[in-house]
């Protein structure tokens, strides 16, 4: 399992030194220097070194291709260049050209199929077009149009856009150890600079993406640094070796691991008793969390900042993780006003693994946060061997998923009959859930497994295990970071106008209104404060009215913060920044 990075990188550079004119030779250092790539730019640089050697290269200037409608976007991009080419640009015209033809797959350019011919990247015209959207697209933002298309216009106009293109989530998945993948595939998604805003954990998956959430946005690093959290969530270091203790537990708890244990780990790695609603004001990332009932009587639920907003993350993600057999279930916490602890459901009612009802909980983040677009990490070891990585699938592939397939119609149906003739069980009832669930999205990252692996799936991982997960991760990740990055360049070019505008925005304040209005928001909760902050979700979030003085009134210019949904002193601060640091305008 030890990777030796030196080595790997004297290889890397040795291959400029060599001399060798055989094209096999070359092919075949090429391919050992692109499975040995320890960062993305080494496995970039070998994957457009073979696919000029292979000829790769010619195909991707060729426009024409039967997968995708390529005359439709050298159709687009015609328009939009003939508007850029006039010297008074009419903002007006090309506003209504990029809102009524903006389409995430315009022409099916996302297909899969598109980035399979090449080890890298796909059709230059499908570069070319998001290039020039957000060229367009960064030009109506920070272009002046006078009256022609105030700031007020823009942002209207770029509200709009957001709400119709959508927004991209990333779905970690459960998989016990094998979550330490999930480290991986953040460090590459955060590398190519298309980690998305919303992210969702079932499991093994909501520890990494709690401790992602619960960290300011430029503490990145250090929030999934392997080295600097705590490990210990099957037991502590005293336990080690023992089996007394398990066997103890699951005699008398039906369980072989201490959640207490595993409580302990969680707290220490998320800095305490955060809540949902302070972890998005911290990093402004949306985190999600789903947890299953233990019962078949209480639907699965989504814990985010909007439906959990007080709920205190640990136990989420303790509640999420508690896999039946393994921890013992745990009840939901929650902060109230005076900052103590109280169980969030007063009957007693206790909440199990995320993964066994709602794995990927893709619909109902649909209907919050307006997301149309899943990236997956699926690291369950039940479902990985019947995934492939590849964006191609071969004939084996398809074989074997239908054989799944067919295995799964057919033991739901059983699973119905007895249900009809009145044989109803708890077991039988998450077995169905298991089968029920979908387990990739439109973009799934499955790691390269091998048998030897899952004797490692359930203990805590040392270092060494930790560092090849994270690599298995990232190389996973490596191959897809084209297809994700033209999927997440627009809505990231319109996510950052809107940022740059509401900066210019608030500028425009007065500085004494700011100030009076710090002075009331003072005596706002921490609920209002909360509630208004969380205006601003996108277009499936709810917008719940505040109550402080400044909602619903007339005071000048400090209204058009609230019609924003953006609190005045944590905007003031803001503005402060901004004006330290001119470069983020």
């Amino acid at each position: 399992m030890d990777f030796d990075d030196r080595a790997a990188d004297l290889a890397w550079n040795s291959t400029s030194a060599s001399t060798s004119t055989s094209a096999a030779a070359k092919r075949e250092r090429l391919e050992t220097l692109k499975n040995a790539a320890t960062c993305f730019a080494q496995f970039e640089e070998a994957s457009r070194a073979l696919d000029r050697l292979d000829g790769a290269h010619l195909w991707q200037e060729d426009p024409v291709h039967p997968s995708y409608d390529y005359k439709l976007l050298q159709e687009r991009l015609k328009q939009l260049k003939w508007l850029a080419k006039d010297a008074n640009p009419d903002p007006q015209a090309l506003s209504y050209l990029l809102r009524s033809t903006l389409s995430r797959n315009l022409g099916d350019m996302g297909s899969p199929c598109l980035y399979s011919h090449a080890r890298i990247g796909t059709k230059q015209l499908v570069h070319e077009y998001i290039d020039q959207v957000c060229s367009q697209l960064d030009f109506l933002a920070d272009s002046d149009f006078g009256d022609a298309f105030t700031i007020h216009d823009k942002m209207s106009f770029f509200r709009n856009v957001q709400r119709s293109f959508g927004s991209t989530a990333l779905l970690l998945s459960g998989g016990a150890t094998f979550g330490m993948i999930h480290v991986g595939v953040l460090k590459a998604l955060h590398e190519a600079n298309a980690l998305p805003k919303v992210i969702s954990g079932s499991s093994a998956g909501s520890i990494v993406a709690a401790i992602l959430c619960t960290q300011e946005s430029d503490n990145f690093e250090a929030a999934i640094d392997p080295h600097m959290t705590n490990r210990e969530f099957y037991e502590d270091s005293s336990e080690v070796g023992n089996i007394f203790p398990k066997l103890y537990r699951f005699m008398n708890h039906g369980c072989v691991f201490d959640v207490e244990a595993f409580i302990k780990a969680a707290r220490a790695n998320l800095g305490g008793d955060i809540t949902f609603q302070e972890a998005y004001n911290k990093s402004r990332r949306i985190l999600n969390i789903a947890v299953s009932s233990s019962t078949r009587f209480e639907m699965p639920r989504l814990l985010n900042y909007l439906t959990a907003p007080n709920v205190v993350v640990w136990s989420a993600v303790a509640a999420s993780c508690a896999l039946p057999l393994i921890y013992r279930s745990a009840p939901l916490m929650y902060k109230n006003s005076k900052g103590v602890l109280e169980s969030w459901n007063p009957s007693g009612h206790r909440w199990i693994d995320g993964s066994v009802e709602g794995d990927l909980p893709m619909t109902r983040i649909s209907e919050l946060f307006d997301v149309n677009h899943f990236i997956v990490c699926q690291v369950n070891p039940h479902i990985m061997p019947f995934l492939s990585n590849s964006l191609k699938e071969s004939w084996l592939v398809r074989a074997a998923n239908n054989l799944a397939y067919l295995i799964k119609s057919e033991t739901l149906h059983r699973l119905n009959q007895l249900y009809e003739i009145g044989i109803v069980s708890r077991q039988l009832h998450r077995l169905k859930s298991i089968l029920v669930q979908k387990y990739s999205g439109d973009i799934t990252i499955v790691p390269n497994m091998v048998p030897s692996d899952y004797l490692h799936i359930i203990t805590n991982p040392s270092n060494e295990l930790t560092e090849y997960l994270t690599l298995k991760g990232e190389r996973a990740t490596w191959p897809k970071i084209p297809l994700i990055q033209n999927h997440v360049r627009i809505e990231m070019c319109i996510d950052q106008a809107l940022l740059r505008l509401r900066a210019r925005h608030i500028q425009k304040i007065p500085a004494s209104s700011l100030s009076t209005a710090i002075k009331s928001e003072e005596a706002l909760s921490t609920a209002d404060e909360a509630s208004e902050d969380s205006g601003d979700c996108g277009a499936g979030g709810a917008r719940r009215k505040g109550s402080g003085p400044f909602f619903g009134k007339k005071h000048g210019s400090v209204d058009a913060l609230s019609g924003l949904g953006i609190s005045v002193a944590q905007e003031e601060r803001r503005r402060r920044s901004l004006l330290r640091t001119e470069s983020l305008l």
